[in-house]
């Protein structure tokens, strides 16, 4: 009985990181949206596309088979998005180069 209700525990605590750790990076997800619509009075819906891009970045690099460290793959996404952010900003200079209205 005791083995099993150390299985549960640490099944519970196994599940509730996780749920932790997912809940925050939807609560960082949300203030980029936020701070960018302040800032700009519009709605930017390229991060979530940014934020696919360095995840899977992140899971290529790091899994098992490229051996790559966790610490590492974690720079090397940050890289790759900074420099997709980056060719965004030059591909349409039209539309981040205008003024922000004001209300």
């Amino acid at each position: 009985m005791v083995a099993g209700l150390a299985n549960d525990m640490s099944a519970f605590t196994s599940v509730f990181v996780t749920g932790a750790s997912v809940g925050c990076v939807y609560a960082l997800l949300a203030a980029a949206y936020a701070l960018v619509f302040k800032a700009s009075h519009t709605l930017n819906l390229a991060l979530g596309g940014l934020l696919l891009i360095g995840g899977y970045t992140a899971f290529q690099v790091g899994k098992p088979g490229a051996g790559a460290p966790f610490w590492l793959a974690t720079l090397i996404a940050v890289a790759v998005v900074s420099l997709v952010g980056w060719l965004i900003q030059l591909e349409w200079p039209g539309r981040s180069s205008r003024p922000a209205r004001t209300p």
